[in-house]
């Protein structure tokens, strides 16, 4: 309860004095514009965020979110979640050249049937989680903080965001996991005016990262080895079972470049990171058993077009990464220390993608009309050196969505948003070399492997509506579902409910 009612602190100042001179529902229509979420990656630039919106606007949220999974389609994420929180966000123009923004939230929920992960945040710190044979239900609580500001003078606009994210994650029977996890961001940036109508910007971001992971078996006679797994089906055969408690730590590093027009123009945004991170076994006087690095890449560069009535943009974008781990190699043990005798860099995980898309929306009356259309290729190889091990999956994804916004009379106002997505695969190839003693390891990766590459087909829906009951305020209701289908191989399920109030 203290942690809740520090949330309600934080966001409290933030929302203070949001409201405008314009109506709430004129306000909300203005924050749901589709193509502030089409360029979103321009906000990264926390100065450039300064062009988000034109006006302010706040919410406050209590949701309830469901996913339920026919099998476990990605072993570490579990065959299903259910989760409920709360949120408050905010935008606020400061006077006339300033602004800030605001978040903050806790959600506590339950993923069901995690196998072969007893780590948290597993899209970060892979593939280096550590697992047991018998899984089970991960009790989670998710705690978020950030605020940002930015301002401006004739030519230049700078601006900085601050934000703060914590988790723990844990289960009552054995094995007893107790993950706690928390990520500190910093970014600054600015952005200097070309014209009237173009400004160049740049930024740095830097985010630290840390987990502690305890893992405790009450009965005696349940109690499995824990595994260091290493990657595509792989583990640390010389500390299998000998450590229950590990940590992970580390930094990234990034910076952006951009090119955004006031206006009709032309856009570009580039975005490269680092990040890198250690993990050590704590109960072996904090052994270094392995690292990893993993660089990103990311290149956006089209047009929009602004009028009153018409508004459109067409991009192109590439996106790209490599991973790669190294495996620590250790003497004999000295007075209860490995000394470390070299290193092996084991693992690799490269991607790529490509992609076209664009967006369009029309303006008619009370009603505002969208499109949203993507198509592009991805390439994923995964592999580990000795014994020698891929898994490779490539293809093209093709994405539509169709949204409209309108105002229903004088105090009702409704979204309705529906997508479709298919992926379907060109190649996949994947070689694994089975270990007798942990076939059921092996195939976890197999089973996760076989759902990323067949066709899959996801269809989302989305409504939500809102009601004025004055000018400063409304109260509102949302839901989505998204349902997705593996080539009749397995299905997901995913819901999400939500009482809104906005000012």
């Amino acid at each position: 309860m203290k942690r809740t009612a520090l949330i309600f602190a934080f966001a409290t100042p933030l929302i203070l004095s949001a409201s405008g001179n314009d109506s709430i529902l004129s306000r909300m229509d203005s924050h749901s514009d589709g193509l502030r979420v089409f360029i979103s990656d321009t906000w990264q630039n926390p100065a450039l965020k300064y062009f988000s919106q034109d006006v302010p606007f706040s919410t406050l949220s209590v949701d309830y979110t469901h996913r339920n999974d026919s099998e476990n389609i990605t072993p570490e994420n579990g065959d299903g979640l259910h989760s409920t929180g709360f949120s408050a966000e905010s935008f606020i123009p400061a006077g006339n050249n300033s602004v800030v923004w605001g978040n903050a939230g806790y959600s506590t929920g339950t993923t069901r049937n995690v196998q072969w992960c007893e780590s948290a945040d597993a899209e970060l710190i892979y593939p280096y989680f550590s697992a047991d044979e018998a899984g089970g239900d991960l009790k989670d609580e998710y705690y978020r903080f950030s605020g940002g500001y930015a301002g401006r003078n004739e030519k230049l606009v700078w601006g900085a965001t601050i934000g703060y994210s914590a988790a723990h994650h844990f289960r009552d029977v054995d094995p007893r996991p107790r993950n706690i996890t928390g990520k500190l961001t910093l970014s600054g940036g600015v952005a200097y005016a070309l014209s009237t109508n173009y400004l160049a910007g740049a930024s740095l971001n830097w985010m630290k990262y840390k987990q502690s992971n305890e893992i405790k078996f009450v009965s005696e006679t349940h109690d499995l080895p824990i595994y260091q797994l290493t990657g595509l089906g792989t583990h640390y055969n010389r500390f299998a079972g000998a450590s229950k408690s590990s940590d992970f730590s580390g930094n990234r590093f990034g910076a952006t470049v951009n090119l955004y027009p006031l206006h009709s123009g032309v856009m570009v945004n580039f975005s490269v990171s680092r990040f890198s991170f250690d993990k050590t076994l704590r109960d072996l006087n904090k052994l270094p058993i392995a690292s990893a690095w993993h660089n990103a890449l990311t290149v956006n560069a089209g047009y929009k077009h602004i009028s009153g009535i018409v508004t459109y943009s067409v991009t192109g974008q590439f996106d790209a990464y490599r991973r790669h781990g190294s495996e620590n190699i250790f003497g004999d043990a000295v007075s209860g220390s490995y000394p470390q005798i070299g290193s092996l860099e084991m693992y690799a995980d490269n991607y790529y993608r490509a992609l076209l898309q664009g967006f369009a929306s029309i303006r008619h009356n009370n009603q505002t009309y969208s499109m949203t259309l993507r198509s592009g290729y991805s390439h994923r190889k995964q592999f580990y050196a000795e014994p020698e091990q891929w898994a490779l999956v490539e293809g093209f994804e093709n994405m539509a969505d169709f949204g409209v916004r309108s105002f229903l009379g004088q105090h009702w106002y409704g979204i309705a948003d529906l997508s479709f997505a298919i992926f379907s695969p060109t190649e996949k190839d994947i070689n694994l070399q089975p270990s007798t003693s942990q076939e059921a390891l092996t195939g976890s990766v197999e089973t996760g492997f076989r759902h990323s590459t067949v066709t899959r087909c996801a269809t989302s829906v989305s409504l939500t509506a809102a009601r004025a009951i004055s000018e400063k305020y409304a109260i509102g209701i949302g839901g989505s579902a998204t349902l997705t289908n593996y080539s009749g191989t397995a299905h997901s399920n995913l819901y999400n409910i939500s009482i809104n109030f906005y000012f």
